[in-house]
């Protein structure tokens, strides 16, 4: 947008150069600047008036997503309450498996010197 107005700019000021006075060259320069400033004026309210109408939309975007992340946290928590008996429950029969294969272990070593002693 702003090389299109520059470029207009630029080539009414060459053309008005060419075939007119310098008073007509300052003039239409001047309309020009003009005409570019209030372009410039018109696209930023335009993305301002963008930016008013969007605006609650990503507010209200944010909020659902804090909200679906507490109640995400809360689930996970409630979660893991549920499986902490299961989990106390896993310790102790890895517990007992460990102690069962030391055992069997014990036992094969000490049937395997048994053998060796023979």
């Amino acid at each position: 947008m702003r090389s299109r107005i520059w470029l207009i700019t630029t080539l009414l000021t060459t053309i008005l150069t060419a075939g007119c006075d310098p008073a007509q060259v300052e003039k239409a320069k001047s309309e020009a600047a003009a005409k570019a400033e209030a372009a410039k004026d018109a696209t930023t309210q335009a993305a301002e008036d963008v930016k008013q109408k969007v605006k609650p939309y990503v507010e209200k975007g944010v909020a659902k997503a804090k909200e679906a992340y507490k109640e995400g946290k809360q689930k996970a928590g409630e979660l893991a309450e549920k499986a902490r008996p299961y989990l106390h429950e896993a310790k102790q029969a890895t517990t007992q498996a460990v102690e069962t294969v030391k055992k069997a272990t014990t036992q094969a070593i000490d049937k395997l010197k048994d053998d060796d002693s023979q």
